[in-house]
């Protein structure tokens, strides 16, 4: 049973050591489970996690990606769902860093109901794991857990739309990252 037990130990190290899916595999699921424990218990806090650089797969003119990571709620990115029917935005990061919530502020901000709002969206992390989420449709900021673990980059892609009927675009004002510390 010892020798059981002995094999069964160096082989799940070796495969730790030389297999780097499994590694972020066990890697991903401890750090899920204390940040899990974490928000459960109320303990610690969230520290805003800042993107470097924003950019889309397509946008309105006026109305690029850098404006999504500003802080300023009063303008937006916005892209036409005519000519890009998922649109996405892919930001980046000063380096790894875990994401545990995010801020959205749906929406052309001011012009909330001119333009169409994301519905569904999907969030793709660089360590190779991805999420879906529904987001309400208000203009106010609203927030949403999120997985992302030891990530430097970050893509979300507009899946469905609240839509508008004065045109087919589809806005987002703001959004914030925050790890748990």
């Amino acid at each position: 049973m010892l020798l059981l037990l002995a094999v069964f130990l160096v082989g799940s190290i070796a495969s730790y050591v030389a297999l780097p899916g499994f590694r972020l595999g066990v890697d991903t699921h401890t750090v899920g489970a204390v940040k899990e424990a974490k928000r459960q218990s109320g303990w610690g806090g969230y520290a805003p996690v800042r993107p470097i650089r924003a950019a889309a797969s397509s946008q309105v003119t006026d109305h690029g990606a850098p404006l999504l990571i500003d802080l300023i709620n009063t303008d937006y990115w916005a892209a036409d769902t005519a000519h890009d029917a998922q649109p996405h935005v892919t930001l980046a990061f000063a380096g790894p860093t875990d994401l545990d919530y995010l801020l959205v502020t749906s929406g052309a901000g001011p012009d909330f109901g001119r333009t169409g709002r994301p519905r569904s969206v999907r969030l793709t992390y660089s360590n190779g794991t991805s999420e879906d989420l529904l987001l309400k449709d208000d203009p106010k900021a609203a927030g949403y857990e999120v997985h992302g673990y030891s990530v430097t980059w970050a893509t979300l892609r507009v899946l469905s739309v609240y839509p508008s009927r004065q045109n087919s675009w589809v806005a987002i004002s703001e959004l914030e990252f925050f790890r748990l510390i």
